[in-house]
């Protein structure tokens, strides 16, 4: 099928919002904001107004909109900071748990590592290929950037002789995608265990979670739409007589693993084990106080088995 449709300028654009049916206030408050905010930005934010595919709900107000929009951001924002938390404690708990076992170049350790797999190439070499090939390359690179982190340009300029710098400045610049990637790929079995024991989760559940909160924060860090999203990393259930914390989770409530709250409760009970007098459940209640007209039953919220929504801050993880 070959695309037709036109570039729109933005008095065309308001012009078929119009023609949809949308009311506006204020004609030049609306053209500055698609000025900044692109039409098809906004379009994913339209769904919950719109009766058919290509008309607005009557008297839907393009401020409505606006402050769904404006919603999802702030959302992003206390997504993502609260992320930055969790993902600090998790690389610190990694570094030095690793390294007491195995020494401070524990990243350099195959053994650490699952086992490599070695490929014949077109050109009939044997190359070895899998994470701990991967973490290598990865550490080299960010070593010889044209401007490294400070503190890698300063073990450069002191320790000329060693390769690489020890683990709690390699691992330091390691993206939380690749944080993910390290425990999933670890060998000992019961490595993995002590790390996820420190959250108190089973190894594939703190694995799946890692995953999917890597992929969150990369949403949040492109500022794509985080409210009535399916994500497309979806994490394990937790079930609850899994883990030592089994009845500070869901309690049996109908929670879609693959739409945003699932990853707020998810966020919350990472957040209960680092930071237990934590306030996130308190900003994210301010948040939706602050737009009360937000329809938030899109982020995924819970449901009972009459498929009517419950409330929320019951569920013992936010308690």
């Amino acid at each position: 099928m070959k695309y037709e449709k036109p570039w729109l300028s933005l008095k065309d654009q308001i012009k078929l919002l119009k023609s949809r049916g949308l009311v506006f206030t204020d004609i030049l408050e609306v053209e500055h904001f698609l000025s900044n905010v692109s039409y098809y930005r906004l379009s994913g934010y339209f769904e919950p107004f719109m009766v058919q595919r290509e008309y607005f709900v009557e008297g839907t107000n393009f401020n409505s909109i606006k402050r769904l929009y404006t919603f999802d951001r702030e959302l992003k924002l206390l997504v993502f900071d609260n992320i930055e938390r969790l993902e600090v404690s998790i690389r610190t708990k990694l570094v030095n748990y690793l390294s007491e076992k195995y020494g401070p170049f524990f990243m350099h350790n195959k053994g650490v590592f699952k086992p490599l797999i070695s490929i014949i190439n077109p050109e009939g070499t044997t190359i070895e290929k899998g994470f701990y090939a991967d973490l290598q390359v990865s550490i080299q690179r960010k070593m010889n950037e044209k401007h490294p982190e400070v503190f890698i340009k300063a073990f450069k300029n002191k320790y000329i002789s060693e390769p690489f710098p020890p683990a709690w400045m390699s691992i330091e610049v390691l993206t939380m995608g690749e944080l993910s990637k390290l425990f999933s790929n670890l060998e000992p079995e019961e490595d993995k265990a002590t790390i996820a024991k420190y959250f108190n989760l089973p190894i594939p559940v703190f694995d799946s979670w890692l995953h999917s909160l890597s992929y969150v924060r990369n949403l949040c860090g492109h500022h794509s739409r985080l409210w009535n999203r399916d994500l497309a990393i979806d994490p394990k259930k937790l079930i609850e007589k899994q883990g030592r914390n089994k009845k500070k989770w869901l309690d049996g409530a109908r929670v879609d693993n693959r739409r945003t709250f699932y990853t707020l409760c998810i966020l919350k009970f990472f957040l209960d084990q680092i930071i237990p007098s934590n306030s996130f459940k308190e900003k994210f209640k301010d948040l939706m106080a602050k737009y009360p007209d937000v329809p938030v039953k899109f982020l995924g919220m819970p449901f009972d088995g009459n498929g009517d929504n419950t409330n929320w801050e019951s569920l013992p993880v936010w308690n």
